[in-house]
């Protein structure tokens, strides 16, 4: 219980990290799924640390997404929490379908899909959506100025 008081208590930050840690049992099955050979070959501390920078890296991806959708006259000192907790919602069911999807494609057509092309399926449509909003965020600022 001292330790989620603890928790409760530290920056917001941390909280905001600790969030993201809720997608590491996912990247650890789909490494075991996908990267058989890489995580027979690999140590717990290696897979484990991979499962971490996956995690955050992309939880902190789909944030600033969810951060530049937001309106920011109305952000309060618990935004973060919340645009974590929706990103790590959204990125939660994002992986358990992907993770789905390919394996029964491999289980029903006996198609193998490896953990390499895991991660570029799984990166594409967060990449493309900050990329999207990256153009047309910055043509919508530019239509607002000239009003």
């Amino acid at each position: 219980m001292s330790l989620l008081k603890e928790l409760n208590d530290s920056h917001i930050t941390i909280r905001a990290i600790s969030l993201s840690l809720f997608l590491l049992p996912f990247w650890y099955i789909s490494i075991y799924l996908f990267g058989n050979e890489f995580y027979v070959l690999s140590g717990n501390i290696v897979v484990l640390s991979l499962c971490l920078v996956i995690c955050i890296t992309s939880s902190a991806l789909f944030y600033v997404f969810c951060f530049k959708t937001t309106d920011f006259e109305k952000t309060t000192n618990n935004a973060l929490i919340s645009n974590m907790t929706i990103a790590v919602v959204f990125l939660s069911l994002w992986i358990s379908t992907l993770i789905f999807i390919i394996y029964s494609i491999d289980f029903l057509f006996n198609r193998k899909i490896y953990f390499y092309w895991f991660i570029v399926i799984y990166y594409a449509p967060i990449l493309i959506l900050n990329f999207l909003l990256l153009v047309f965020g910055n043509q919508k600022k530019e239509q607002h100025k000239q009003k």
